[in-house]
């Protein structure tokens, strides 16, 4: 199983999907399968983000407020699509 861990700030949103199904992982360890940073919400904003094993993407562009910045954050974390319906809240 993935599991989206967020960090909100009052300018920023941090993210982290991680692997925490041993039998994935091969053992009792999480892996991270990426990360990234949106700094600067509110006005233009800077999106870094690397999954496992690629390189760093990084992108400048407006970003009105934090409902707009998950957009691009997860649109990156999922490879271009996001299905709502898969999202899980605990």
């Amino acid at each position: 199983m993935n599991i989206l861990v967020v960090n909100c700030g009052s300018s920023s949103l941090k993210f982290l999907i991680a692997s925490i199904d041993p039998e994935t992982t091969g053992d009792d360890r999480d892996v991270c399968l990426a990360r990234g940073i949106i700094e600067r919400i509110g006005g233009v904003a800077l999106l870094t983000f690397q999954r496992e094993g690629k390189p760093v993407f990084r992108h400048a562009g407006n970003i009105a407020n934090h409902e707009a910045a998950v957009r691009p954050g997860s649109r990156h974390a999922s490879g271009g699509t996001v299905n709502s319906r898969r999202i899980g809240c605990a």
